[in-house]
């Protein structure tokens, strides 16, 4: 338990870290997502931290002694200008609350990112942020 704490005050320290690298805030929230999307010299830095549990059902719960259910991220997706620009298939190996940092060629100030993500109990959720200027 004290473990699965840490790593969400761990992400949370990891979103603020954002702000603070950058001297921006998260340009755009979602209630499970936070994106950072920066634009310097042609390339797109794009920083998100996603809030889910990402249990892998291999863990008991300590008051009932039954397993948690398997309850994690499959697939993210990033998309840019109607194209996707990052994708990935998750599965129990990603630790709660992921962070997630990549860099793309194009893009510009004001131009829009979307993140999506599914899980394997069919939940979802998606946010569209604004590419800003790198300080």
């Amino acid at each position: 338990m004290l473990q699965r704490q840490q790593a969400r005050e761990g992400s949370h320290w990891r979103l603020q870290l954002i702000a603070v690298e950058t001297g921006a805030k998260a340009s755009s929230v979602t209630e499970s997502i936070r994106i950072l999307a920066e634009h310097e010299a042609g390339i797109t830095t794009f920083k998100t931290l996603i809030r889910h549990p990402m249990e892998t059902g291999q863990r008991e719960d300590e008051r009932s002694g039954r397993k948690i259910p398997a309850h994690f991220i499959q697939e993210v997706t990033v998309e840019h200008a109607d194209r996707i620009v990052f994708k990935a298939l998750w599965g129990t190996g990603v630790s709660a609350n992921p962070y997630l940092s990549f860099k793309f060629r194009g893009g510009k100030p004001g131009d829009q990112v979307k993140l999506s993500w599914v899980d394997n109990m069919g939940q979802s959720d998606s946010l569209q942020a604004v590419i800003v200027k790198a300080n």
